[in-house]
């Protein structure tokens, strides 16, 4: 499962190996380098998107539920979906900025 901490940790300290390996003239190295930093942007992006569908997954249910809660009178259920529409809106809200 692809992490943000750890793809920002990849994608940070590949940068800077990078930059150090190209300032003393490896540069073998440095595109080594370069290669584990995309790698983490990669991952970093790809938590960002699963987390965002996780959200709008929450949300589809949440929906329901309140909207079902409304049909059948069931304030309690109604109040659940809502909450749990807002998580969703909440995870998809955190997931958009990068």
């Amino acid at each position: 499962m692809p992490s943000r901490i750890v793809g920002r940790t990849h994608a940070t300290t590949g940068g800077m190996q990078a930059r150090v390996a190209g300032f003393f003239g490896f540069h073998d190295r440095a595109a080594a380098h370069r290669t584990k930093q995309a790698m983490g942007h990669g991952e970093r992006h790809a938590a960002t998107t699963s987390g965002w569908a996780k959200g709008t997954g929450q949300r589809i249910r949440g929906k329901g539920h309140s909207i079902l809660g409304a049909i059948t009178g069931s304030r309690r259920r109604q109040a659940r979906g809502n909450a749990k529409n807002n998580m969703g809106q909440m995870r998809q809200n955190f997931n958009s900025r990068i």
